[in-house]
């Protein structure tokens, strides 16, 4: 008898099987020491159908001031410090499915950043006398403000000017004070460039010029001058004589090295010193005076000429050891001349030539903690030609000098002269190089044109303050030093906010943001933020709760943690 199959029999389909939960990754909780927060383990899970999840710790002990709850919320307490604790996992389970172990990962608790951000330190080297009222916004008092907005200036001022025309009494022994009277926390170093000279600056020209050599076996003509080796000074920028500040030239008939007498020149007062050579026009810089420190310009390991520069009768090329080496014991005997001065002084240099990525292993060692504030000259200059990737770079590479100094201050000098391109409003193109020096530990500030030395640019976000850094400078595996947070964008974190940039090159792009933490929320920034006008009502709307933020490239913001 065959198989009968019945024609009204149907097969009932099986109900969906419930799916456990995933790890969409590893958990990375970090916080600041003292500070603490929160980090939600429902973040790096997911669930099929959504069910609700528990979290239980398997292995590992969490760390002191740590602690989580069934729903997978860590969090860390004001008690929490600093340190890597590893080994721990988690499992989640939805009820209905076995429990599912996360991979070991670490909680890492850093140390208080040493100050609040964003960091703002300028550089302002031109003329505080001419013209100021009718070119400078607010003239005088304007510029002073402007400069009390930031944490650090270099103020360049000449021995005899006056900074106000109209009133001689206001010199060099009071505009720092005049400038502290805005802000009496703001470090002020004094600009100074030992190696070079104006030509036509008779005093300086004159001493060194008539300095007596102790030797002259080698029958130059006896002076301070950077000369070849047949007897023609050198020049490494126009209108201004090179100087031969290195330890192979002889000291003056007082004993004295050119470095030790140019401390002198501009330390003491007119005056102070009757008969002395050291003796010349004008006012000094003492901290007396308000000053804190001095900035050497042109602090550079490239001799930038060819010259005689131990004065045997032949040329050193400019990268030859021996100049380096010479130039290099110049410019420490410069620190320490102002240091047997100015014990308290901190100082500060320009080192634009030293960040240069083709370079950089040709720095000598003795430069690398010679100087509080190594400067960045015209850093977003390097944007321009070399991509943000390349600005990014150096200003690694600068961050790793003066690592064994407290406090450090590393200067990222910027302007809008020939460097703001013309699809950027000045507010954008400042705010994307205060943006990008936040990826790191760096003060920024940017010069304005057309008198570029003479102001400087202000905007909004310098009156926010995020707080300490929450995540550390990430030197990661990208050729800039630091990883992309989403999309090629850049993110960094801050106890009250966050910073976004968005890199030359990588066209628009929209992020999501993390989670601000249980109990906050992220915000942009808007008018109730700012003691002037917005700006760019664009990008700092003031809109709140938000989520994800659309960048277009070669742009930054910073926004805010708000608790609600």
């Amino acid at each position: 008898m065959g198989i009968v199959v019945a024609s009204n029999l149907s097969a009932t389909p099986s109900q969906p099987l419930n799916g456990p939960p995933e790890w969409t990754g590893t958990p990375n909780p970090v916080w600041i020491a003292g500070i603490g927060g929160t980090y939600n383990l429902a973040d790096d899970t997911t669930d099929p159908e959504d069910d609700a999840l528990t979290f239980v710790k398997t292995t590992g002990s969490w760390p002191t001031g740590v602690s989580m709850d069934s729903s997978g919320l860590i969090t860390a307490t004001g008690a929490v410090v600093e340190g890597v604790t590893g080994g721990i996992t988690v499992t989640v389970e939805d009820g209905l499915n076995p429990p599912v172990a996360s991979s070991s990962f670490v909680i890492t608790v850093n140390a208080a950043s040493a100050g609040t951000f964003p960091r703002l330190g300028v550089y302002q080297i031109g003329n505080w006398g001419v013209n100021m009222v009718n070119n400078i916004p607010g003239g005088l008092t304007g510029r002073a403000e402007r400069i009390a907005k930031h944490d650090l200036a270099i103020i360049g001022t000449w021995k005899q000017w006056a900074y106000d025309e109209a009133d001689a009494t206001k010199d060099g022994t009071n505009l720092a004070l005049y400038i502290k009277s805005f802000n009496a926390n703001i470090v002020l170093y004094k600009y100074e460039n030992v190696i070079e000279i104006n030509v036509g600056s008779s005093q300086l020209d004159e001493h060194v010029s008539k300095r007596n050599k102790a030797d002259s076996e080698h029958n130059l003509t006896g002076d301070w001058w950077l000369r070849t080796s047949i007897g023609d000074k050198t020049s490494s920028w126009p209108g201004a004589d090179r100087v031969n500040h290195s330890d192979a030239v002889d000291v003056d008939a007082n004993g004295l090295t050119y470095a030790q007498w140019h401390a002198l020149c501009h330390y003491y007062d007119e005056g102070e010193n009757p008969g002395e050579d050291y003796d010349i026009d004008g006012y000094g810089v003492k901290k007396a005076y308000g000053w804190d420190g001095i900035y050497f310009d042109v602090m550079d390991w490239d001799a930038r000429v060819t010259a005689d520069w131990d004065e045997d009768g032949d040329d050193e090329p400019q990268h030859e050891t021996e100049a380096v080496d010479r130039m290099t014991t110049g410019h420490i005997d410069a620190i320490n001349a102002w240091k047997t001065l100015e014990p308290d002084f901190k100082y500060a240099g320009n080192y634009a030539v030293n960040v240069r990525q083709n370079e950089y292993s040709s720095v000598p060692a003795r430069l690398f903690d010679a100087v509080n504030g190594p400067l960045f000259e015209h850093a977003l200059k390097t944007e321009g030609w070399g991509g943000t990737n390349e600005f990014l770079a150096q200003m690694k590479l600068l961050m790793t000098f003066s690592t064994g100094l407290d406090p450090r201050h590393e200067f990222i000098d910027a302007s809008n002269q020939n460097e703001q391109p013309v699809t950027h409003s000045l507010s954008d193109w400042c705010r994307y190089g205060l943006c990008m020096t936040m990826l790191d530990d760096g003060y920024f500030g940017m010069r304005r044109s057309p008198a570029e030395s003479d102001d400087c640019v202000v905007i909004n976000e310098y009156d926010i303050d995020v707080g300490v850094a929450i995540d550390p400078p990430d030197y990661g595996a990208t050729s800039s030093g630091y990883n992309d947070y989403q999309l090629g964008v850049y993110k960094r974190e801050f106890a009250d906010g966050l910073v976004l940039l968005n890199p030359k090159g990588n066209g628009e792009r929209t992020v999501s943001l993390p989670s601000a933490g249980a109990g906050f929320q992220w915000d942009r920034l808007g008018a109730a933020d700012f003691t002037e006008a917005v700006e760019d009502s664009d990008v700092n709307d003031g809109a709140t709760n938000i989520t994800s933020q659309t960048l277009p490239e070669r742009h930054g913001i910073i926004i805010k943690r708000v608790a609600v």
